[in-house]
C-alpha cells in the first residue's frame, strides 16, 4: 500500500514538474514524507522539483532586477528591487538546505547594493 502510494506520487510529481508546477509536485512529496520515508528516486525528484523552482523564481527576481536598473523614478526603482530581494530571501528561508543558496545569498548581495545605492 505504502510503496503504490509513494510510486503514485512519483508519477503525479513528474507530470507536476513537466508541465512546471515545482511547487504542487514538492507539496506532493511533503505530503507523502509525513507518513513515510522517501525512497531515493522520489528524494532526487523533490530535489530537482525545488531547484527547478528555485531558477523559477531567480529568473523572476533577475527581471525585476533588470526593470529596477532601467526605471528612472527612485520609488519604482526601489519597488522593484524590494519584490527582488524579496523573492530571494523567501527562497533561502523556504528551501535553507538548497545547493543553490549560495547563488540566491550572491544575488542578494547585489540586490542590497543597488538598495544601498539610492540612500
Amino acid at each position: 500500500m505504502r510503496d503504490d502510494t509513494l510510486k503514485e506520487t512519483r508519477e503525479t510529481a513528474r507530470q507536476m514538474i513537466e508541465e512546471e508546477n515545482y511547487e504542487a509536485a514538492i507539496n506532493a512529496f511533503s505530503k507523502v514524507e509525513a507518513s513515510q520515508e522517501l525512497d531515493a528516486e522520489s528524494r532526487e525528484l523533490r530535489e530537482r522539483a525545488v531547484e527547478s523552482l528555485i531558477n523559477k523564481e531567480r529568473n523572476r527576481a533577475a527581471e525585476l532586477f533588470l526593470a529596477a536598473r532601467k526605471a528612472g523614478d527612485p520609488s519604482k526603482k526601489k519597488e522593484l528591487l524590494d519584490s527582488a530581494y524579496n523573492i530571494l530571501k523567501a527562497l533561502i528561508d523556504k528551501y535553507p538546505s538548497s545547493p543553490l543558496n549560495q547563488k540566491l545569498k550572491s544575488h542578494i548581495a547585489i540586490v542590497q547594493n543597488e538598495l544601498d545605492s539610492l540612500k
